[in-house]
């Protein structure tokens, strides 16, 4: 729609045309600028969810590793004393004739404990029980003996745990590095 206004001026006429509605490159450039807006808004969305899922496997690696150092530190702090050390495995004799003995190791990416049986070995244990869930992996387990002499029993550990995510962004991994002392009665 065309509309013609007349302006006089200096007693000359003058007409001016204003046309209402939009151009196609107005239109054009109105889609362009929302098109920017909203795929802006879909990827802000996406950071927000991936983030979201990679704090949360850091947090699941994180509280394995809080959990693994807790109970490997309770067993040979409580253990009476050292059965057998190795690189990756360690067999504890337990107070506790229920538990008596316990034995620390990797199986499979997995770390795990198991008690009972009353051998001197760590053979024959009656319960095993799996310290990592599923998602997490074992990567590394080491035990040292850190004694520097016969009256305390040092025991160094150190483990290397980490996600099993689909997506490298969701990868996490820890390694921990600790040392006990076992309290003998």
């Amino acid at each position: 729609m065309l509309i013609h206004i007349i302006q006089k001026k200096n007693n000359q006429k003058k007409v001016v045309n204003f046309q209402q509605g939009t151009t196609l490159i107005e239109l054009i450039l109105y889609i362009a600028l929302i098109a920017i807006f909203l795929s802006a808004a879909v990827v802000f969305s996406w950071n927000i969810i991936l983030s979201k899922e990679k704090a949360n496997t850091q947090r699941e690696v994180i509280q394995n590793s809080r959990l693994v150092t807790q109970r490997i530190s309770y067993e040979i702090r409580n253990a009476h004393q050292i059965l057998s050390l190795l690189d990756t495995d360690i067999c504890l004799e337990s107070t506790n004739t229920t538990y008596n003995p316990t034995r620390i190791y990797q199986s499979s990416g997995v770390l795990m404990i198991g008690w009972g049986g009353g051998s001197t070995d760590c053979s024959n244990l009656l319960n095993t029980q799996q310290l990592t869930n599923t998602n997490i992996t074992l990567t590394h387990l080491h035990f040292e003996d850190q004694s520097t002499n016969t009256s305390s029993n040092n025991i160094g550990f150190e483990f290397t745990l980490e996600s099993q995510g689909t997506r490298q962004e969701w990868q996490s991994s820890q390694t921990i590095t600790g040392s006990v002392e076992v309290r003998t009665p």
